[in-house]
């Protein structure tokens, strides 16, 4: 049986809280870092929210699409409702469970994980701390139905990846695509097979190469594995990775090859680059966990996050009119059902 989040009673949002990054598991507000006291006053009339998370990323804010409209998305939270966000970053995988437990111990109400490569500490988490509410972003987690304190919301990264592989077997010219995975976590599995098969159903012959850093922030690496497919004539990449990216666009400005941008529109940060970003609004869904939370609605259930929250950035005249027009047309039947992206996982891809 579903329950929903009803013990979690908001009686007054009245401040406006600051976002803060935190280094090495270690979080603050602003206040506490300049003075030692909380701009956090709550009492028996008044209950502010307290929001914890955590990013791999060195600068979320900044770095690597994903995790940059993520950022953004918790960042409206505290901006629309004066709760207290906190953000741990430059935290490794196995430093995740300790910065979970310290918002914990502090009195969260809610602790977030981002991304699939925490998948192990949520799991670990939510059965034992029955007192915090946990959401998982993923696109492979589920939640049991005895379970009372989590929520899923599940990326359809297959999708993602067909409409990243629309764009990249229309741009590319040598029919040469790369794609570059921080690490080998099974949402990647999805994310490139959709884009394989993308290519396929559009050109045969296009031939997809696939390379992992194995690191998320390791931008020489990124560098050194974009040089590699340039000189075997790729032209068109997507990275699926963290702060790694900037690698992938000082190489590919270099040469002179094109860049898709992962979740968010990332012309800003590499505009030498960047032909157009396929976008996943995690503002709009953070929007939709605010109102649900707020409303004591949030079910203890897999939410499905498909297309409806994709699209297509901007080119802003990096293709040719021309070329600009079929991809639109592909991805507008693609969303009405008129073209067909055969789903088959290439379960090697992690290989």
């Amino acid at each position: 049986m579903k329950r929903t989040l009803s013990w979690i009673v908001i009686i007054a949002m009245l401040f406006s809280i600051v976002i803060t990054g935190c280094s090495s598991g270690q979080e603050t507000s602003d206040a506490e870092g300049a003075g030692g006291t909380s701009a956090v006053k709550s009492s028996e009339e008044t209950k502010v929210l307290k929001i914890g998370s955590m990013f791999n990323n060195p600068d979320p804010a900044n770095q690597g699409g994903w995790d940059i409209s993520q950022y953004k998305g918790m960042k409206a939270l505290e901006g629309n409702y004066g709760w207290t966000v906190s953000i741990a970053e430059n935290i490794a995988y196995p430093q995740v469970e300790e910065v979970v437990l310290s918002y914990i111990d502090k009195g969260y109400d809610i602790v977030i994980f981002p991304d699939n490569g925490m998948i192990e500490t949520w799991q670990k988490m939510y059965p034992k701390h029955p007192d915090t509410y946990f959401i998982m972003i993923s696109s492979t987690a589920t939640v049991p139905d005895d379970a009372t304190n989590t929520t899923v919301y599940q990326a359809d990264q297959y999708t993602y990846g067909s409409l990243v592989g629309i764009v990249m077997a229309n741009m590319t010219e040598s029919k040469k695509v790369g794609l570059i995975g921080g690490s080998p976590i099974g949402s990647v599995k999805y994310q490139f097979s959709g884009i394989i098969e993308a290519c396929k159903a559009i050109d045969p012959e296009i031939e997809v190469s696939i390379y992992f850093a194995g690191d998320w922030s390791d931008t020489a690496k990124h560098m050194e594995l974009t040089q590699i497919m340039i000189e075997d004539g790729v032209d068109t990449f997507f990275a699926m990775t963290g702060a790694g990216d900037k690698g992938v666009y000082e190489a590919a400005a270099a040469a002179g090859a094109k860049v898709i941008g992962y979740a968010t529109d990332m012309y800003e940060y590499a505009p030498d680059c960047i032909a157009t970003s396929v976008l996943f609004d995690f503002e709009s869904l953070y929007a939709q966990i605010g109102q649900d939370v707020m409303a004591g609605t949030i079910e203890q259930k897999v939410y499905p996050l498909g297309i409806e929250y994709m699209k297509l950035a901007d080119f802003r005249g990096s293709v040719d009119a021309e070329v600009e027009a079929a991809i639109h047309d592909y991805v507008e039947k693609f969303r009405a059902g008129e073209f067909k992206v055969d789903y088959f996982i290439h379960e090697d891809i992690l290989n």
